[in-house]
C-alpha cells in the first residue's frame, strides 16, 4: 500500500486478489463496516458477517460461533422513516 501513499500516480496499480461471494450471498452489497477482524456487510436481504482473521481465505462464520458486543445499527428508507437501535451480546 505504500506505492499509494508516495504521491507518483504512475505506480498505482492494485490487483484483485480473490472474489468471495459464496452461494451470492453478498449479492445487492451496499454498505460495509469493519470492526476488528469481522466486516459487517448490508446487502438487499441480510446483514452478513464475514471473518476476514485471513483476508485472502474468508469465511462466513456460524452464527453461534460470533458474538457481537455492541453494534447501533439504522435504516432509513425512501419515505424518509429512519429506524435504529443498539444491540448488546
Amino acid at each position: 500500500m505504500g506505492a499509494l501513499l508516495d504521491g507518483n500516480p504512475a505506480n498505482n496499480f492494485l490487483k484483485r486478489a480473490l472474489a468471495f461471494n459464496p452461494g451470492g450471498v453478498l449479492t445487492g452489497a451496499r454498505r460495509i463496516t469493519i470492526a476488528g477482524t469481522f466486516a459487517y456487510i448490508l446487502t438487499d436481504k441480510a446483514l452478513v458477517v464475514v471473518d476476514l482473521d485471513n483476508p485472502l481465505a474468508p469465511k462466513l462464520p456460524r452464527p453461534s460461533a460470533h458474538r457481537i458486543w455492541m453494534i447501533r445499527a439504522g435504516l432509513q428508507f425512501s419515505s424518509g422513516m429512519r429506524l435504529w437501535w443498539t444491540a448488546t451480546g
